[in-house]
């Protein structure tokens, strides 16, 4: 009998890492291993890496704050808050300039907020130490004159040109008068109304789009999942009432909640809930996570982590991607969760280590559990350092689920800035590769076309397009393509594979 092969596509998986359905019934544009990738609409592409931005006066721990400060009128600033001290981190390659001491805490929750002066305020709170603000030149402290222990405020929120203050360990929210960044607050306590108990863990302001008709809300949230939405203009008003209550999984941390265009978006132990989404449900049962494609993998990590400081989620319009802080030790390694917030597809990265982000001048930025600030989405390597990859398609029948198939080759469809070694292999018939140390020899000239093996050479330069076929070895009914690389200094963007193998009966 001749001998007959078969050539298929397979698609790159811009529909991003699945961490929820079977390996069975999987999308097959999904990936069950996406590391270090950032899913995109046509194509999967190398995550850029980091470079040092402030090197030093920052002190050996673990920078927990870093803040942009944006003055209208002037050059924005980089404010951050590590062993004991406020620091202006503006200046590349610049050692930290103090802004004064801290008594207790790094862990500040922040807001900009504009007075009735015209004087644009970073204000500061970390439900230990008095409240502080920043002018852009000075930090003093903010003076609150009707609260007992205003070292107890613990979170800020602006809604309709006023401060509202969560105070620590209570059911107490402080709200003050339009555009004072200080001065008295009047007390507005909703422990009664909390059904489930507890004490507010934070609060937040929601655009409601809803019928041609937009509506300012403000949230809060519970530490027992518990949240209160309110409309109007201040609790003293009589605009002012409760329109809706609604019970969530419990959230992760004091900064839990953050806003995504218009939408507020929790952080829970079951992954995160879109406000908008809520209001949409009757029960809890029936909301929809936007983590919902990597749940398992969600509730893995909060079951193990969520009891450690750091978990927050950074929205990067830059890159249209955000990124949800996992973090797995306090002192050494974090993970990030990261979506394409276009396609609501899912990547995982590694090796971005720290307890906080900020943008400065729109660009991404993290505090380091180093003493350090870097950039982040900078260069193509990780302070010098290779990025670690990794990549499994979903597995594929090619059509034919009843007869096995033996897999001969694959051809790529990459773009490519430089030579880079790759180990690539197929998965069958459902297996978890465990990835050991590829051997793989780079070299500066680049393979003949159509005549090179995979896992011996390096990619051609020139930042082309490569379809170069390399071989691989698997027998079985269904394959998925792995793929792992350490890349540096490299452009790497991966639009789809194709792959040949010989059905049974003709094997």
């Amino acid at each position: 009998m001749p001998v007959r092969s078969v050539s298929a596509s397979v698609p790159a998986p811009v529909g991003g890492w699945n961490a929820r359905d079977p390996l069975a019934i999987m999308a097959p544009q999904d990936a069950v291993k996406l590391v270090n990738f950032i899913p995109n609409t046509t194509s999967v592409t190398l995550r850029n890496g980091f470079r040092v931005h402030t090197p030093s006066g920052l002190g050996a721990g673990a920078v927990e704050t870093v803040i942009e400060y944006s003055n209208p009128a002037g050059a924005r600033q980089l404010i951050a808050a590590a062993n004991n001290g406020l620091f202006n981190c503006s200046t590349l390659n610049a050692g930290a300039t103090s802004l004064g001491t801290i008594t207790t805490s790094n862990r500040f929750q922040t807001a900009m907020f504009k007075d009735a002066g015209g004087t644009s305020f970073l204000v500061m709170f970390n439900g230990a130490d008095v409240p502080k603000k920043y002018n852009g030149t000075t930090v003093t402290t903010a003076a609150y004159t009707t609260i007992a222990t205003p070292a107890n405020l613990i979170h800020p929120t602006v809604y309709k040109n006023r401060l509202y203050l969560t105070e620590k360990n209570t059911t107490i929210i402080h709200y003050g008068a339009t555009n004072a960044v200080e001065g008295a607050v009047v007390a507005f306590d909703v422990g009664s109304l909390l059904k489930l108990g507890g004490k507010v863990l934070f609060t937040g302001a929601w655009s409601l789009n809803s019928n041609a008709d937009l509506s300012d809300l403000f949230v809060i949230v519970s530490d027992m999942g518990e949240c209160l939405v309110y409309s109007g203009t201040n609790p003293g008003a009589a605009d002012w009432g409760i329109v809706g209550r609604y019970y969530l999984p419990v959230p992760i941390g004091i900064r839990a909640g953050y806003s995504l265009g218009a939408d507020f978006i929790i952080i829970t132990q079951s992954g995160g809930i879109s406000m908008s989404d809520v209001l949409q449900n009757s029960s809890a049962s029936s909301y929809n996570k936007i983590t919902d494609k990597i749940n398992n993998a969600f509730s893995e990590v909060t079951e193990l982590y969520s009891a450690n400081f750091g978990w927050e989620c950074q929205v990067y319009p830059r890159r249209n991607i955000a990124l949800v802080n996992i973090p797995v030790s306090p002192t050494t390694r974090s993970d990030q969760f990261v979506v394409n917030t276009l396609t609501g597809a899912w990547t995982r990265f590694t090796g971005w280590n720290t307890s906080t982000f900020s943008l400065f001048n729109e660009n991404l930025y993290f505090g380091g559990l180093d003493g350090k600030i870097y950039q982040a989405d900078f260069s193509n390597n990780d302070n010098g350092a290779k990025i670690p990859t990794e990549l499994k398609t979903a597995f594929s029948y090619f059509g034919d689920e009843t007869r096995q198939k033996q897999f001969l080759m694959v051809r790529p469809i990459v773009a490519s800035s430089a030579d880079e070694p790759v180990f690539f292999d197929v998965d069958v018939d459902f297996e978890q590769q465990v990835f050991g140390t590829a051997s793989i020899v780079s070299s500066e000239t680049t393979s003949s076309w159509d005549a090179a093996t995979w896992d011996v050479s390096p990619w051609g330069g020139g930042n082309a397009i490569a379809r170069n076929w390399y071989s691989v070895s698997g027998v079985g009914y269904a394959a998925s393509l792995v793929l792992k690389a350490d890349f540096q200094n490299v452009t790497f963007d991966l639009a789809a594979f194709n792959i040949m193998y010989k059905p049974a009966g003709y094997l």
